[in-house]
């Protein structure tokens, strides 16, 4: 059934959310439910998985296993494989993520100041400068950047799925936008390209 999902579902995910579903089906479902026929696949049996990731403190997990495995279901309910999904029967685990520390502007220019002579640092000041995702940081190209006009273009995302780099579109149309670039970012910038040139 796992296989079956994951392949009715490549068409519609992204490379990255493919990989992830197929990490977690792989990781935390298969060597517990994995050889079980279909209709072993209780209510009680995933309940006792759920309960076990929670025991363990790992909530994110046990929310990712109940709604991969829920999907999965679906699948073979649509498909008549089963009368009803047994993931409608159990207590939906309850994860709530931790409030991210975000930096004081003190810690920020400590970071800054220590990284100056990093060969990163250009990545790192136009990440601090524009709030750019990771991704989207490293799938940009000297056109996307119009350093006169003080202009960035965010129109793709960068990721590395089994080895490869991978560039896509933004997971939402909001996620293409162009922005403008601090001073700081643009001087930046402005000797990074030049140092490329030489």
């Amino acid at each position: 059934l796992l296989d079956v999902w994951l392949e009715t579902k490549a068409s519609t995910l992204k490379p990255r959310t493919l990989s992830d579903y197929r990490y977690e089906c792989d990781r935390y479902i298969r060597p517990i439910l994995g050889s079980l026929p279909l209709q072993k696949v209780t209510p009680h049996r995933i309940q006792r998985v759920l309960n076990r990731y929670q025991a363990e403190d790992h909530a994110h997990t046990a929310r990712q296993v109940y709604r991969r495995l829920s999907q999965a279901l679906d699948l073979a309910v649509r498909w008549d494989w089963l009368a009803v999904n047994p993931c409608q029967k159990v207590d939906n685990p309850v994860y709530r993520p931790q409030r991210k520390r975000v930096w004081t502007v003190d810690e920020m220019r400590t970071f800054l100041d220590g990284t100056r002579e990093h060969w990163l640092y250009p990545l790192y000041v136009t990440a601090i400068g524009t709030g750019c995702r990771l991704g989207e940081l490293l799938a940009l190209t000297w056109d996307d950047v119009d350093l006169h006009a003080g202009t960035l273009n965010v129109s793709k995302s960068a990721q590395r799925i089994d080895g490869a780099r991978i560039v896509t579109d933004p997971k939402t149309v909001s996620g293409v936008r162009t922005l403008s670039l601090p001073a700081e970012v643009v001087r930046v910038l402005t000797r990074h390209q030049a140092q490329q040139a030489e």
